[in-house]
C-alpha cells in the first residue's frame, strides 16, 4: 500500500526577489497515496496512509489510544460529486507556490479556454502573490471558477503534524489563519468567498475537518490523482483523466509548465467525448448559485461529451 502521488510543491514561501511568472527549478517531491479510482495505482482503502507520515505530535500520545486519521482520504472529507443522472466529471487544478510550485502553465490554461473546459482552480495565496496580474485574469475568465488552497500550502492539522516534511498549524487557530488566508485572497479576486478548500498536500485530521466546516467552506479531497504533481508521464496523465469514473474529482496541476500535463489532458479530451461525459465546476456539480452552467456559461459553448460534441 506504498504506490503514490506526487504533489510537486512545498511549503516554505518563495524567494521575495523571485520575479513574478518566473519557473523555479524542480524540487522535491511530496507524495500523497492515489485514490481507487487511479488506473494502475495501489489502493489506500483505510487510513494506512498515515503510517508515511511523520506526527510530530505522536509522542505525547497515549500507546493504549488510536491515534486520530490522517492523511486524504479521511471520514468527512469530499472526494466525489454528488449523483446525477449525466456522468459528471469535475477537473481540478491546484497552483501550490512557493519553490518548485511557483510556475503557471499557460499553455494548459489556453487549451482549457480553446476547448470551452470548465474547470476548479485551487490557488494559494502565495501562489496569487507571484502572479497577480495571471489570478485576476483567471478570476475573470466564465470558464473557471477559484477555490481555496490555503495561504502557505500546509496539511490540514491542529496538531503539527506533518505530512512529507510540511509540518502544519499547531493549533486551531492557526489552522484558521492558513484556512482565512487562502480565502481572503480568493474573495479579493473574485467578490465572494470560496466554496471549497483542499490543504496542501491534501492531508486531514478531524479536528482540522471541524475547522474547515466552521470557516463555512467545505473540505475537498480528490478520487483520481491525474498526474502526480507533475511526474506522471504523458500517457499515464491521459489515461487516468480519460478513464476517470463518472462522478470523479480528478486532481491535476496547473503551476508545472514544463512537464506534459497540457498534452495528456488534450490527448484525453477525445476520450472523455467519446463516453459522453460532461464536465462540470464544483459548484455546478453541488449546486452553489452561479451564473451559467456546464453547458452554457457566459453566452459561449462548452465541453458537453453527451452530444458528442461541443454544445452550441
Amino acid at each position: 500500500m506504498v504506490l503514490l502521488c506526487v504533489l510537486a510543491c512545498d511549503s516554505r514561501e518563495a524567494p521575495v526577489s523571485r520575479a513574478p511568472g518566473t519557473n523555479s527549478a524542480a524540487s522535491p517531491k511530496h507524495v500523497v497515496p492515489v485514490s481507487t479510482d487511479v488506473p494502475d495505482a495501489t489502493v489506500a482503502p483505510s487510513h494506512r496512509a498515515s503510517a508515511e507520515v511523520s506526527m510530530s505530535a505522536s509522542a505525547s500520545a497515549s500507546a493504549t489510544e488510536p491515534a486520530p486519521p490522517w492523511g486524504p482520504f479521511i471520514p468527512g472529507v469530499v472526494r466525489r460529486l454528488p449523483h446525477s443522472a449525466e456522468p459528471r466529471i469535475a477537473l481540478t487544478f491546484d497552483a501550490c507556490g512557493g519553490p518548485g510550485g511557483d510556475g503557471y502553465d499557460d499553455v494548459l490554461i489556453d487549451l482549457l479556454k480553446r476547448e470551452k473546459v470548465p474547470a476548479t482552480l485551487f490557488l494559494t495565496r502565495r501562489w496569487i502573490i507571484e502572479h497577480p496580474d495571471v489570478a485576476a485574469r483567471l478570476a475573470a475568465e466564465p470558464l473557471f471558477e477559484l477555490q481555496n488552497h490555503g495561504a502557505r500550502h500546509l496539511p490540514c492539522t491542529v496538531r503539527g503534524l506533518r505530512a512529507f516534511g510540511i509540518k502544519g498549524p499547531e493549533d486551531e487557530r492557526g489552522a484558521r489563519a492558513e484556512i482565512a488566508g487562502g480565502a481572503s485572497a480568493i474573495a479579493k479576486l473574485t467578490g465572494t468567498s470560496p466554496r471549497f478548500y483542499r490543504p496542501g498536500t491534501g492531508y486531514f485530521e478531524p479536528a482540522c475537518v471541524e475547522v474547515v466546516h466552521a470557516s463555512g467552506a467545505r473540505p475537498l479531497g480528490f478520487t483520481v490523482a491525474g498526474d502526480a504533481g507533475g511526474s506522471f508521464a504523458r500517457a499515464r496523465i491521459a489515461r487516468a483523466v480519460g478513464e476517470a469514473p463518472p462522478g470523479a474529482i480528478v486532481l491535476l496541476h496547473m503551476n508545472q509548465p514544463n512537464h506534459e500535463i497540457a498534452d495528456a489532458v488534450r490527448d484525453a479530451l477525445p476520450r472523455l467525448r467519446a463516453r459522453r461525459v460532461v464536465l462540470v465546476r464544483l459548484t455546478e456539480a453541488f449546486s452553489f448559485p452561479r451564473k451559467g452552467d456546464s453547458r452554457q456559461v457566459g453566452g459561449k459553448p462548452t465541453f458537453d461529451g453527451n452530444a458528442g460534441r461541443q454544445t452550441e
